[in-house]
C-alpha cells in the first residue's frame, strides 16, 4: 500500500464489480462483499447493512461504479468500507 494512503483515509475510485457476496446479519439484514477492479487492481469493499439499503440495486456482476469510503487497513490487507456508491456514465 501506498504510503499516501492510510487507515482510516478517505477514497474516491471507480471500477468494475467482478465478484459479489452476501450475507445475512443477526437481524436478518444484508450486507455485501464486493470485488472492484481496474486495469491496475481490484480491492474488496465491505457494504454494512445501512449503506446496502441504499446501493442494493446497483449491486450485480460486471456493473461499473464510482465508490466513496474509507480505507481499513490491517497489516497487508486493504478494504474500502463503503459509504456510497453510485453508476458511473458509460
Amino acid at each position: 500500500v501506498s504510503q499516501k494512503y492510510k487507515d482510516k483515509s478517505n477514497v474516491r475510485i471507480s471500477g468494475l464489480i467482478s465478484s459479489v457476496r452476501l450475507k445475512a446479519v443477526k437481524n436478518g439484514e444484508n450486507m455485501a462483499f464486493i470485488k472492484l477492479e481496474d486495469r491496475y487492481g481490484e480491492i474488496e469493499a465491505i457494504v454494512f447493512p445501512k449503506q446496502f439499503k441504499r446501493v442494493a440495486s446497483l449491486i450485480s456482476d460486471d456493473e461499473a461504479v464510482f465508490v466513496e469510503g474509507t480505507l481499513s487497513v490491517e497489516d497487508d490487507d486493504v478494504r474500502i468500507i463503503l459509504s456510497d456508491m453510485k453508476m458511473q456514465d458509460k
